[in-house]
């Protein structure tokens, strides 16, 4: 891979073959959202119905699951030290995508909660804390334009997956049937999805910028030598698992199809009005507990 020949230091999209690592940590936001927030407005009422019981009951359960994917965290940070961070995402998004398949194919609800556990578990710490890795690794001094471009995943999850997933399971009326009549089969091409992300990243990914030619952000070796750009991962990495706390409201779903439904609103009309939200990503500075879950020492 050729390495730029003139100053590029100020530059906010010359990475290079570097973007291949942005839109693959964008890819893995995208599903995390979808998955395991904003998608929930969907997957819930139909598996409940598909249980008999309560919408609320199943999201009561996202919410159990999101708490168990703090254990998950813990223990792909230090899974994260042992193997690097392309094994690491590839590994997670596997197991989320299987789980996520099995999840909505659920016979009770505690088949569908164990595997909601894994779902949250596994997406989330392919993003967090091996994807922040990553992003810490190859742009160490831009980290903080790349997030700008990889969080953009979960933007584009809020505006576009639930209307995915509602013309996956009811293609001919999507956004105005209760229940999709195919959602156990349509909801297996977005496990799918996660699966395919994890190989491609095993196999295309890299964990250092240098096994593939290039330095770090992209630049020439001038002025990598002149300005010395080795930096210390354990606080880039330690960042990024601060910025998973940032995120952490993430883990409780605000199934607002949940809460408008029971005051009058239809289906379709909840679905928008969750679709459309506004919510703040909390992109607060470095804190010290994020090495445990980038698996960093100090």
């Amino acid at each position: 891979m050729a390495k730029p020949t003139k100053d590029n230091r100020k530059s906010v999209v010359d990475f290079g073959v570097g973007w291949v690592v942005i839109i693959y940590c964008l890819l893995m936001f995208f599903l995390y959202v979808g998955m395991c927030n904003d998608g929930a407005n969907i997957t819930a009422p139909n598996v409940a119905y598909r249980l008999g019981l309560e919408q609320g009951d199943i999201m009561n359960m996202n919410s159990l699951a999101g708490l168990v994917g703090v254990v998950f965290f813990i223990i792909a940070g230090q899974v994260n030290r042992k193997i690097g961070a392309r094994m690491t995402s590839g590994i997670c998004c596997i197991i989320s995508g299987i789980a996520y398949i099995l999840a909505c194919n659920a016979p009770s609800i505690v088949i569908y909660t164990v595997c909601m556990c894994f779902v949250y578990g596994g997406i989330m710490s392919a993003g967090y804390v091996a994807g922040g890795t990553l992003v810490a690794s190859w742009f160490p001094k831009k980290k903080g334009v790349v997030m700008g471009y990889t969080t953009m995943g979960h933007n584009f999850a809020s505006a576009f997956y639930v209307q995915l997933v509602a013309i996956l399971i009811a293609p001919t009326v999507a956004g105005t049937t209760n229940i999709g009549e195919n959602f156990s089969t349509g909801i297996v091409p977005i496990g799918i999805a996660a699966i395919v992300l994890g190989i491609l990243g095993m196999i295309f990914i890299r964990n250092e910028p240098w096994e593939r030619g290039i330095n770090p952000d992209n630049v020439s070796d001038e002025i990598y030598q002149k300005e010395g750009r080795r930096v210390d991962h354990r606080q880039t990495a330690g960042h990024q698992g601060a910025l998973a706390g940032g995120h952490y409201h993430r883990l409780f779903p605000d199934l607002l199809c949940g809460r408008h439904e029971p005051v009058g609103y239809p289906q379709h009309s909840a679905r928008l009005l969750s679709a459309g939200r506004y919510e703040r990503h909390d992109h607060s500075g470095p804190g010290r507990r994020g090495w445990l879950l980038a698996g960093w020492r100090h």
